[in-house]
Parts: C-alpha cells; sequence; structure tokens
C-alpha cells in the first residue's frame, strides 16, 4: 500500500461512518501528520501514537565492518542518528493472533 491507497481507505472508511471527505483532503491532512512526526524525530522527541506505536531515535556509534568486496579491507560507518518504530501490544496483538 502506498500512501495514495492509504489516502483512498481512509476516505472510504470516512464515507462509511457518514462523513464526506476527499482523498485530497486525507492526503493532506496525512502529509502534514508525517511532517509533524518527522519534525518533532529531528528534535530527538518521541512519538507516541496509543494503541499503535512509538516512533523514536536511536543514536548509533562509528563501527568497522569487514568489506565483503575487498579482502581484508575494512570499512567505518559514521556515527549517526536512525529512526526507530516500536509498536504497540494491541498492533502486535492484530497482526499476530494467536
Amino acid at each position: 500500500m502506498i500512501r495514495g491507497d492509504l489516502s483512498r481507505a481512509v476516505a472510504e472508511y470516512l464515507g462509511h461512518q457518514g462523513s464526506r471527505v476527499s482523498v485530497r483532503s486525507v492526503d493532506a491532512i496525512l502529509l502534514a501528520a508525517l511532517d509533524v512526526i518527522t519534525d518533532q524525530l529531528k528534535q530527538g522527541e518521541r512519538v507516541e501514537l496509543r494503541g499503535f506505536g512509538v516512533f523514536l531515535t536511536k543514536r548509533r556509534a562509528t563501527r568497522n565492518f569487514p568489506n565483503p568486496m575487498r579482502r581484508g579491507a575494512r570499512v567505518t560507518v559514521a556515527a549517526h542518528v536512525a529512526p526507530r518504530f516500536k509498536p504497540s501490544a494491541r498492533l502486535r496483538a492484530a497482526v499476530n493472533p494467536e
């Protein structure tokens, strides 16, 4: 599913709930929500969506790995901040029903 599919699905879902919302409006709201989440992660904040999961960042230290293309050579990966997502227990249970 890509963003356009998600926007259409949300608009359709809201239509079944009695709301008349255009796909374009849903897409604008979705983009705004993603921008806010991205801005918060850039600032080092975590974003928690109860019942869905938590978006957060994790600092990764500098690491050295063997280069698989050149025997004996090593590759250094610089320190960086990586985004992470932790699903909630409710989301895990919905995806993996027992």
